[in-house]
């Protein structure tokens, strides 16, 4: 495990590393997120001293704030007043953020309500974003929209042809799995568009981030139990995240539940029911399982749970239309549906071909990965905390040899790594 001090640079390491680019490819990007991923597999497990921890931490968020306003702005927002606005707050939002290193007698009431004024704002730059980009022109918007509107009126997602998108492109697919479609069904429904339920999925994931540390941290870190879930909701690319539709915010508050609960009691039910309904989300999901089976302590019944949920909601709209099904789900591996730009994101295989124009092999790719993923899970220990930090890192080996790899998965992975720090708390030693 790396110490608490480590996490913080592999986090601004990262988070600079695709702000500054919005995920897509530029050499010095990509070597700021190789150095994070050395550090986090290679650092070792010693505790910060309290002052420059906290510190840190304030120097995170301020850094967040400040690259939220450099980098604001969605790639179809229409409307620019909603834009005028969003910045106005994020500037103002900046010098309030002051008061959690300096005492201000004359500001203590908005002192002491800071917290609340930070949540209300990242909730309503969230919405001014979809209200202002109201129709990105994104399959993901439109796979996501349709799709869950498709149940409503009794279609099949997996069936129905989307509006095209792209000029010279197929019309897009549904390609997640059904469970997608489930959740943001209500949202299509009662608000016309499925992006609202990210506000309440990251407004969640803050919220569980704040009980775990407000919990377990101890009095000599101060403040520490609000700053990390606001650096969680100023991420600079989360109002981006939101405006493409992207579907980490809602794999995040899944995973950052299942942690919370499983906190909570590791003999409940509860957890791994919520992991199966993750696992009817999206795809990506499944590389949950080894760490899952390897650093978890479960029992077989809870084992079968995750499996009996994501097999309730999986198999009914596979069985409506079995070819259909396994069309949509594996598209994405043909270039002819593959929307996304090649060797243009921040991975390996895009390294190499930028460099010295070669195409990863296939094979190289997958080996690489199992000698790591070795490393990784014969490194840590069996424990929830171990459990975070091999699925991170795992993750974390696969997006970076990951072709498609761009910023919905990097700013995934920026949110594990608050996980890991936030459950870390109860395991250091008071300085």
């Amino acid at each position: 495990m790396p110490n608490q001090l480590a996490l913080i640079i592999v986090y601004l390491l990262l988070v600079f590393g695709y702000t500054s680019t919005h995920g897509f490819y530029s050499f010095p990007a990509f070597l700021l997120i190789l150095i994070s991923y050395i550090l986090l597999l290679f650092s070792t497990q010693k505790f910060s001293q309290r002052k420059i921890f906290t510190n840190s931490i304030y120097l995170i968020f301020f850094a967040s704030l400040s690259m939220s306003l450099v980098y604001y702005g969605g790639l179809y927002q229409l409307n620019n007043s909603l834009k005028l606005i969003s910045y106005l707050i994020i500037f103002f939002l900046i010098p309030i953020s002051f008061l959690y290193i300096f005492n201000i007698s004359s500001l203590i009431n908005i002192s002491r309500n800071k917290f609340i004024v930070f949540l209300v704002c990242a909730v309503l730059l969230r919405i001014f974003m979809i209200v202002s980009s109201p129709e990105p022109k994104i399959d993901v918007y439109n796979s996501l929209k349709f799709g869950s509107a498709s149940i409503i009126s009794g279609k099949n997602p997996y069936e129905i042809t989307f509006p095209k998108i792209y000029p010279n492109q197929i019309p897009t697919l549904y390609g997640y799995f059904p469970g997608s479609a489930i959740i943001l069904l209500p949202f299509t429904l009662i608000l016309n568009d499925p992006r609202y339920a990210y506000i309440l999925a990251d407004l969640g994931s803050a919220l569980i981030l704040f009980w775990l540390l407000k919990t377990n941290i101890n009095k000599n870190y101060p403040s520490i139990h609000e700053l990390i879930p606001l650096i969680f909701l100023y991420n600079p690319m989360s109002l981006f995240v939101i405006e493409q539709s992207w579907l980490e915010p809602l794999l995040t508050f899944f995973v950052f539940l299942f942690v919370f609960l499983y906190l909570k009691n590791k003999l409940s039910y509860w957890p791994f029911i919520i992991l199966g309904v993750a696992l009817s989300i999206k795809q990506s999901m499944i590389l949950i399982i080894p760490s899952l089976f390897l650093k978890l302590q479960w029992n077989i019944k809870q084992l079968l749970t995750v499996g009996l949920v994501s097999t309730l909601i999986i198999v009914p709209f596979f069985l409506w239309n079995p070819k259909e099904f396994i069309f949509d789900l594996t598209a994405g591996f043909n270039p002819v549906y593959n929307t996304a730009p090649a060797n243009a994101s921040l991975s390996l295989s895009s390294f190499l071909y930028n460099i010295k124009g070669l195409n990863l092999n296939n094979f190289i790719r997958f080996l690489s990965i199992l000698l790591l993923s070795i490393l990784i899970f014969k490194k840590s220990q069996n424990s929830i905390l171990d459990f975070i930090y091999s699925y991170t890192l795992f993750v974390f080996t696969v997006t970076m040899f990951y072709a498609q790899a761009f910023l919905n998965y990097f700013t995934f992975l920026s949110s594990l790594i608050l996980m890991i720090l936030a459950v870390s708390f109860p395991n250091q030693k008071s300085k």
